[in-house]
């Protein structure tokens, strides 16, 4: 059994690092390198190198990039046997990174628009400790209602569900109640500042009372746990030397939740339980921050 299962998209990213603004219609010297990467597969990887015991769900292509992905992860400390191969193309990203360690993501689902979710899948969600997703499954009409189901049957298997809220842009065109509505039924919400704001600038800041645990990331100024409206811990980010963003946010995910499972009931965390998961999950995003790529070091191709 999997303690942690991790629901949604696995990507080969593209990833192009720049000294300089990108010469358009022109060349950009740069320095490019593929990873497996993926919001949910990132928080997998980081997941699994603080507790080595994760699995994922998702779908590859029946292209050379899928079979890369399959043999890279197998290699890994995530379990591969919840993941399949479907007929089409591998998603991929292209990812620009800037000399301030910004980036700008050009994504293409491809096969994580197939996800299904069939027995042995359902049972690997059933039998887990935590579900973790993003809400980016949940924000795609060919994806929303495998969102919706891995939700339904967390919640009657009484496994924890984690969700990220994904990014302002597609909460904002997907519908902003919507997605309140959906991130209600999580135990754990983590948000950034730009996405909380998507979220309540339509008059809605009472729903943040509404949540058990929500992690708001305040990117260079750290990040904060409320629950319930209420501040338990802030710690600011750790001083280092930025070289890529990419994947912060999803390594701040996955060292959390590999804490979380440690113990037994979330509702009876103490502030001194929380700043201490939280001080680790700030350490795991500062060290995606000084590295290349979005995995931990020597866990990527």
């Amino acid at each position: 059994m999997s303690n942690i299962v991790v629901l949604g998209d696995v990507n080969v990213d593209v990833l192009s690092v720049i000294d300089d603004t990108i010469n358009f219609a022109s060349d950009t010297t740069s320095v490019n390198r593929l990873a497996v990467g993926g919001s949910p597969c990132n928080m997998a990887a980081w997941a699994a190198h603080a507790s080595g015991n994760v699995s994922l769900i998702a779908d590859v292509g029946d292209d050379f990039l899928g079979e890369w992905v399959i043999s890279h992860l197998s290699t890994c400390s995530i379990n591969t046997a919840s993941m399949q191969k479907v007929a089409g193309r591998t998603g991929t990203c292209v990812i620009i990174v800037d000399a301030q360690g910004q980036r700008t993501m050009f994504p293409d689902f491809g096969a994580n628009l197939d996800v299904v979710l069939d027995d042995e899948r359902i049972r690997a969600i059933t039998i887990a400790s935590v579900l973790v997703m993003s809400a980016y499954t949940f924000m795609r009409p060919e994806t929303e209602h495998l969102a919706i189901q891995a939700v339904d049957i967390a919640r009657a298997s009484g496994t924890r569900i984690v969700i990220d809220a994904a990014s302002s842009a597609p909460i904002r065109s997907w519908g902003a109640d919507k997605v309140r509505d959906f991130l209600t039924q999580a135990d754990l919400v983590f948000a950034n500042d730009d996405e909380i704001q998507a979220l309540t600038e339509d008059g809605h800041e009472s729903w943040l009372h509404t949540l058990p645990n929500i992690i708001i990331k305040h990117g260079p100024g750290g990040a904060s746990w409320w629950s319930h409206g209420d501040l338990h811990t802030q710690l600011p980010a750790q001083s280092f030397d930025v070289i890529d963003t990419t994947g912060a946010g999803d390594a701040l995910c996955g060292g959390l939740v590999a804490k979380l499972t440690h113990f037994g009931d979330w509702n009876a965390l103490t502030d001194s339980d929380r700043k201490d998961s939280l001080s680790f999950a700030i350490a795991t995003a500062s060290t995606c921050c000084t590295q290349i790529g979005a995995w931990p070091q020597g866990s990527r191709p």
